[in-house]
């Protein structure tokens, strides 16, 4: 995930790192407010958890679960013991987020600048959406995403299609991810960005989720 957009957060001290799919966030702390948000994301398909796996060769790797539902993101991760718990949820052009960090303390914070909501897709969303989807960003904002297949890919003994994702920066530059679908299970599994950071992909689960997951303090 381009850390230009995507990473960006309200500048106010003091500060915490924070792990979100795709980017370790230096995040400002903020008073913990406001309710469930009844607005959706504007990439929503259908609810499903996934569990994933994320690695990068500077930070180390991490083990952790996805829910997604319309108006909320949940992301659980496992730290050396620990868990750290995150809930993302709409807020027009933004997005807020609350975290429940490994020492029990709550923070909320709010990711700002363009296309929040489609760039939080290449973490989130990426791992059970189609290519050609049209509410994939490629396809609903073409000006800034750009979509190409490379090549079919053998992963772990099955074929894969490598795609590639460049997204237009603030800083005027392209950031790209690549990830790896699955055509047969309409599945992405494995999914990797210019950092190196990588994010391996199992037991998608399809359907409703347990609301309580979205439940923040």
């Amino acid at each position: 995930m381009d850390g230009d957009t995507a990473c960006a957060a309200d500048a106010a001290p003091p500060t915490t790192l924070l792990a979100v799919p795709g980017c370790l966030l230096a995040v400002a702390v903020l008073a913990l407010a406001g309710a469930a948000s009844a607005e959706t994301w504007s990439w929503f398909t259908e609810p499903f958890s996934v569990d994933v796996h994320m690695s990068n060769p500077d930070t180390g790797a991490m083990a952790g679960t996805i829910v997604v539902d319309a108006h909320a993101v949940r992301t659980e991760w496992r730290i050396a013991g620990t868990e750290q718990v995150t809930v993302a949820m709409p807020d027009g052009d933004s997005v807020r987020m609350w975290a429940l960090l490994p020492d029990g303390s709550t923070q909320s914070f709010t990711l700002t600048g363009p296309d929040t909501h489609e760039l939080l897709v290449h973490g989130y969303i990426a791992a059970v959406t189609e290519p050609e989807d049209p509410r994939h960003p490629c396809t609903r904002s073409p000006e800034t995403h750009r979509c190409t297949f490379e090549a079919d890919e053998t992963v772990d003994g099955s074929v894969l299609e490598r795609w590639r994702i460049e997204v237009d920066g603030r800083d005027g530059g392209a950031h790209g991810r690549w990830f790896w679908f699955d055509r047969g299970a309409g599945l992405v599994v494995k999914g990797l960005d210019d950092s190196g950071t990588e994010l391996r992909y199992s037991g998608h689960r399809r359907g409703p989720v347990d609301q309580s997951a979205f439940e923040v303090p």
